[in-house]
This record gives structure tokens, C-alpha cells and sequence, in this order.
């Protein structure tokens, strides 16, 4: 649906293309990839796939040889690794912010704080 509707839709500006890409299937598929462990391999295959999408929304033809990095410094977008970073940074931060007692900060760091309750 977002293949057909929006990646080649030539009434939109390609930067608003960027962005509804970025918030409709980035954002979900990066949630997802934030809190499990990810190997090289497949990091690496969320970045061609991500980087296909984004040479589609601006109709660069592969057959032009241009480089994934100059597609993305294009379309303004950080690669997979800078959004896994950052969003492992939010969710570990968040979990340092919690209460001593709560599920979230116990399930990240796997222990609860010896506090006594007085």
C-alpha cells in the first residue's frame, strides 16, 4: 500500500514522502528492533531495505550507481544503527528514571532495589 500511494505519488514533495515514511513504517519497524538484540546481519539487511525505500520515494534508479550514502544524506535520514542507538538510549534512560520497585526498571536491569519500606 505505502509502495503504490505514497513512494511514487509525484503530487507530494519528496521531502513530505521522507517523512510519512520515516513516521509510518520506520518508526514501527525500529520500535520493535530497539529492545531485542540484533545481529550484524540483520541490521544490515534493515538498512537495505530501508535504504531501497528511500531511493523509490525519490525515483533514483539503481542503475544511476549512487551511493546509499548520498541517497540518505539526501533524504535527510540517519542510518538503522543511529536510530537503534538512540531509541536504546531513550529506553535505558527511561528505565534509570523509574521508581526503585517498578517491572519496567527490574525487567532492564534484573534486579530490585533492596529498599525497605518504613
Amino acid at each position: 500500500m505505502l509502495k503504490g500511494k505514497i513512494f511514487r505519488c509525484k503530487n507530494l514533495l519528496i521531502k513530505l514522502r521522507v517523512r510519512l515514511y520515516e513516521v509510518l513504517a520506520t518508526s514501527k519497524l525500529l520500535s520493535a528492533a530497539e529492545t531485542i538484540p540484533l545481529r550484524l546481519k540483520e541490521q544490515r539487511r534493515m538498512e537495505v531495505i530501508r535504504t531501497s525505500h528511500l531511493r523509490q520515494i525519490q525515483c533514483i534508479s539503481y542503475k544511476r550507481h549512487v551511493a546509499n550514502f548520498a541517497v540518505r544524506q539526501k533524504a535527510q535520514c540517519y542510518c538503522v544503527e543511529s536510530h537503534l542507538i538512540q531509541g536504546r538510549l531513550r529506553l535505558w534512560g527511561q528505565a534509570c528514571r523509574d521508581s526503585p520497585h517498578s517491572f519496567f526498571r527490574t525487567s532492564m536491569f534484573g534486579q530490585v532495589a533492596n529498599e525497605d519500606p518504613k
